[in-house]
């Protein structure tokens, strides 16, 4: 079932909510904006429904805060209160609230409202994963990479936990389309995509990030595991088998960069990921020698 947070400091209210909901949702509770924040970012639930009026934080500044963070800014919310003036209303939504609902408030108002903005979250999510597949190998692109990372990179910033990253490229494969033509060079990335996609572990992200170049990132992952990952992908693509004539092996081979870091706040990713080019420059290089 698709999960709701609901966010009211009044446990009569909230409870009221939940059990007009129950029914059909995974539902949650908290009971500031504070805890709110934490949830969210926790449950990644399909919608908030978030009280206006609260002691600390209220609902428009708790609305504010999820709005900035990169975990839960686009997690829909619903305004509940009791506040009915049509300024207080305009606000809500300029802060990016997507629909008010005023106490005191029906039960199959809730209801409806709610299943619009659950479907309405579905579809958008479902549109976006399709805009953020290769179109080639069915695994994610770089649009879905780019996001991922983003998303990883402060998870582990905040954390203080390790992030590795790899890049992998296909060796010698100009040379394999111009012997085995296009084609072939296409059915070849999508037997390697699809041996990096289902090598990975549960949390694990694998991605195509552009020609023969794969990207894949391992949170919480230390160099040691990162690197022994890593060569057994080579080793795994090799023993694929994959006819290639250029090569060194006779078969297709994969050469891998990567790098473990622990995110200090400041720190770029995008340094990082070229010092990760580097490592697979020097793989490379090795691979002609």
């Amino acid at each position: 079932m698709e999960k709701i947070l609901i966010v009211d400091d009044s446990l009569l209210q909230g409870t009221a909510l939940k059990n007009i909901l129950i029914e059909n949702y995974d539902v949650y509770m908290c009971h500031s904006g504070e805890d709110a924040i934490k949830e969210a970012a926790s449950l990644m639930p399909s919608l908030i429904l978030l009280d206006v009026i609260m002691q600390g934080i209220n609902g428009f500044e708790t609305l504010t805060l999820l709005k900035e963070q990169l975990f839960t800014k686009n997690i829909p919310v619903i305004l509940i209160t009791s506040l009915d003036d049509a300024g207080n209303e305009e606000y809500g939504l300029k802060l990016g609230a997507v629909d008010y609902i005023t106490k005191p408030f029906k039960s199959s108002v809730v209801l409806a409202r709610v299943h619009t903005h659950i479907q309405l979250y579905s579809y958008r999510k479902a549109f976006e994963t399709l805009s953020m597949m290769d179109g080639l190998t069915g695994i994610p692109n770089r649009c879905y990479y780019d996001e991922q990372s983003e998303s990883e990179w402060f998870r582990a910033m905040r954390d203080e936990s390790p992030i590795s990253i790899g890049l992998v490229d296909v060796d010698f494969f100009k040379q394999y389309n111009d012997i085995y033509g296009h084609p072939k060079g296409d059915e070849a990335l999508k037997q390697i995509a699809n041996y990096l996609n289902t090598q990975r572990r549960t949390g694990d992200f694998a991605a195509r990030y552009g020609g023969e170049e794969f990207v894949f990132l391992l949170p919480n992952t230390l160099g040691t595991l990162a690197k022994r990952i890593a060569c057994d992908l080579c080793q795994g693509i090799e023993m694929l088998g994959i006819p290639h004539k250029a090569s060194k092996t006779s078969v297709i081979t994969v050469s891998i960069g990567g790098i473990t870091v622990i995110p200090a706040k400041g720190q770029s990713y995008d340094k990082s990921f070229k010092m990760v080019d580097d490592m697979l420059y020097k793989s490379k290089k090795n691979r002609k020698e």
